[in-house]
């Protein structure tokens, strides 16, 4: 059975996931009324991917249990990360 803080970051991980999902569920709607191209529809799963690496790392990775205290703490504070800018591709200048 999963600890208490275990299950705080697994609900996290779990809404913050369906939320990227969304975001490729829209632009693949936006694909097939031909509202973007193929090559937009890449760059979005693209992106999705990357947000979604990163939520995995910032949940799962080094830190043991720190996700937890930092999800509870940006509730208490009503903070947000934004997974989805944060997968979001910077070209090299």
């Amino acid at each position: 059975m999963a600890s208490d803080a275990q299950q705080v970051v697994i609900a996290y991980h779990e809404a913050q996931l369906a939320m990227l999902a969304e975001m490729v569920a829209a632009a693949t709607d936006r694909y097939r009324a031909g509202e973007i191209d193929v090559f937009a529809l890449d760059e979005i799963i693209h992106q999705y991917h990357e947000a979604a690496r990163k939520l995995w790392v910032f949940c799962w990775g080094p830190g043991g249990n720190r996700a937890a205290r930092d999800i509870e703490r940006m509730a208490a504070e009503g903070e947000a990360i934004d997974w989805w800018s944060r997968g979001e591709f910077r070209r090299q200048r």
